[in-house]
């Protein structure tokens, strides 16, 4: 229990820690610019955003379908 409550802790600490990290080379970027950079660094980071959720998607569907193939097969014998 205590091991749980130091990790704990320890974690809690390092997030807070890297929480106000930010690319210095974006932030002055986007204090220089007056608008059209902006949108251009949300759509980057939406398709940065999107690849692992497209990939989740594809890793259910097949394991998915695999396990609904098994259970058609165990039904029908």
């Amino acid at each position: 229990m205590r091991k749980k409550i130091i990790m704990s802790s320890v974690f809690i600490v390092m997030v807070i820690y890297n929480s106000s990290a930010q690319c210095a080379m974006c932030k002055a970027q986007l204090e220089s610019s007056d608008g059209d950079i902006g949108n251009g660094l949300n759509s980057g980071i939406l398709y940065l955003m999107i690849i692992p959720y497209i990939l989740l998607t594809v890793m259910a569907i097949v394991f998915f379908k695999g396990r609904i193939k098994s259970s058609i097969r165990n039904f029908l014998n």
